[in-house]
């Protein structure tokens, strides 16, 4: 600690003590960091910020992508789905003939472009307690898949033939006939090109794209049918009664 005496000037007193405040002042000033960034590292941040955006934005696109070509897809294979569930049932249910009774009756014909056949299988049931005439037939012309329907209570009620047109026009003449045979009918659109081949009893051939492509033995059934779809010719294959009852024996 200086003393001053009292012969010292006055100005030198002041002087020293200007000098002590400003060394206390600087030493116990607290950091501020007043020196803040440089434009290179401003240009470099928001580089950087830029490039991060445009990850974003490309993964964001490119899932939104994504998400739309998956739910097309899905709007496209759901009404396949629909028909190849209801196909395999109406075929693992298909009515087929007891040859120890010779009143039992069976129908079963098809060719590349459509199928028909009785069955027991009806999506809501069957409340007039007989079987059911069932038709697919893809239309090449429309790209449409044409499910047709109509009940056998007897056997006398059966129809000569399978109609070579359906259609769906509400009030034409050709539905009010339609309607009073008795056929009820659907038509699944955008459908892709459907083709069937059918798997005989005495085939040895495993290879579906080898099997029938057309079937005419009325009152015996095939015991498979594989449905093909698409160009790609992606494959389905349903197993029928017939199977089944082989099976089991």
């Amino acid at each position: 600690m200086h003393r001053f005496l009292a012969s010292e000037p006055i100005f030198v007193l002041i002087d020293s003590m200007h000098l002590r405040h400003r060394k206390f002042h600087r030493n116990t000033r607290p950091i501020t960091g007043e020196g803040g960034f440089t434009l290179l590292e401003l240009l470099i941040s928001t580089t950087l910020i830029a490039v991060l955006v445009v990850i974003l934005s490309l993964a964001l696109r490119t899932g939104i992508q994504a998400w739309s070509r998956g739910k097309e897809a899905n709007l496209q294979n759901m009404p396949i789905a629909a028909i190849e569930g209801l196909l395999s049932r109406q075929l693992r249910s298909a009515v087929i003939r007891n040859p120890m009774d010779p009143t039992s009756f069976a129908f079963f014909k098809g060719d590349e472009t459509q199928i028909a056949f009785l069955t027991n299988y009806t999506p809501l049931g069957n409340l007039a307690g007989g079987s059911f005439l069932v038709c697919y037939r893809y239309d090449a012309a429309t790209k449409s898949l044409i499910f047709a329907q109509k009940i056998i209570t007897r056997r006398d009620a059966f129809p000569q033939a399978i109609p070579e047109e359906f259609t769906t026009q509400t009030g034409s003449k050709d539905m009010e006939r339609q309607l009073k045979d008795g056929w009820e009918v659907e038509v699944v659109s955008d459908v892709p090109e459907v083709r069937f081949a059918f798997l005989s009893p005495a085939s040895v051939s495993k290879r579906p794209d080898e099997w029938d492509n057309k079937w005419e033995a009325t009152y015996n059934m095939p015991v498979a049918v594989a449905v093909f779809w698409g160009e790609e010719a992606n494959m389905s294959i349903f197993y029928t009664t017939q199977f089944i009852t082989r099976s089991i024996s």
